[in-house]
This record gives structure tokens, C-alpha cells and sequence, in this order.
């Protein structure tokens, strides 16, 4: 292999990895802001539950 060869096959083999990583990064990030909006959705959930769950005890002890 001469040298211009090993150059090429180095900057290929960074841009290739470069790639990857930016890739890698986005969908780490996609699958991050998906994870807290399903915990947020979750928490509202629960949260709507005890509520409900208050009201019926009220209800309850009152009549």
C-alpha cells in the first residue's frame, strides 16, 4: 500500500466512525425526550388516580 492509500483508508475509517457516533448521539437523545415524556404522562396519571381516589373517600365519609 503507498501512503496517499493508508491516508484514504484513515480518513474514510474517521468519517465513517464520526458518522456513527453523530447518529448514535441523535437517537440516544431521541430515546431520552421520549423516556421523560412517558414518565411525565405516567406521573399525571397517577397523580389523576389518587385524586379520583380522594374524591370517592370523601364521598364515603360524607354520606
Amino acid at each position: 500500500m503507498k501512503v496517499f492509500d493508508v491516508v484514504l483508508l484513515v480518513a474514510a475509517a474517521f468519517v465513517a466512525v464520526w458518522a456513527l457516533v453523530r447518529l448514535m448521539t441523535k437517537r440516544r437523545d431521541q430515546l431520552i425526550e421520549q423516556f421523560r415524556k412517558e414518565v411525565k404522562r405516567e406521573k399525571k396519571a397517577v397523580e389523576a388516580e389518587r385524586e379520583r381516589k380522594a374524591f370517592e373517600d370523601i364521598g364515603r365519609k360524607s354520606a
